[in-house]
């Protein structure tokens, strides 16, 4: 009887590590489906990039650009498994699960541009004391509209935002 019990415990644990792998599995094909469409769009970026201009919305994400660093191949491998993963670990800290809520992509699309800014202005603002110049807001807030969607981290940014939704996805179809 005691053996039979074990046996039972074995399989279940044996079931959850293939569940697990099954979902690990199912996130790397997820990844490498987000990667390959932001490495198409980015290739692609010359010859849409005047028609994105003409569709309402579109032009807040598309084009991105082009692949021309090794960080723009590096940075959506961080930022798509950094979400994937993080989303576990909020929704075990806090009781009302808020990783699965709509309200974390948007915080993380806020404080990514806010981080992206404060960046700029302070790397740009150092070169422009340097020269003996002041930068102002204004001057500061077009660098930031001018090089956020030519950046690597818009990458990162976009490929946390597909983790979150992959991450939500596994959940909703209860893998």
């Amino acid at each position: 009887m005691a053996n039979e019990k074990e046996q039972a415990g074995e399989n279940h644990s044996g079931d959850s590590v293939v569940s697990g792998a099954n979902r690990n599995v199912i996130a790397a094909f997820l990844f490498v489906l987000g990667y390959g469409l932001l490495f198409s769009l980015g290739m692609a970026n010359k010859a849409i990039g005047e028609m994105v201009n003409e569709i309402p919305f579109a032009n807040i994400f598309l084009p991105v650009p082009e692949f021309t660093s090794p960080m723009y191949f590096l940075l959506p491998v961080v930022g798509f498994f950094l979400m994937f993963f993080l989303i576990d670990w909020i929704n075990d800290y806090f009781e009302k699960k808020p990783g699965f809520s709509v309200l974390l992509p948007v915080l993380f699309l806020a404080l990514s541009m806010a981080a992206f800014y404060i960046a700029i202005f302070w790397y740009i603002g150092n070169y422009a004391q340097l020269a003996g110049r002041v930068m102002t807001l204004d001057e500061a807030t077009r660098l930031f509209f001018m090089r956020w969607r030519t950046s690597a981290f818009y990458l990162f940014v976009l490929s946390g935002l597909l983790g979150w939704v992959s991450r939500v996805a596994l959940e909703k179809i209860k893998l």
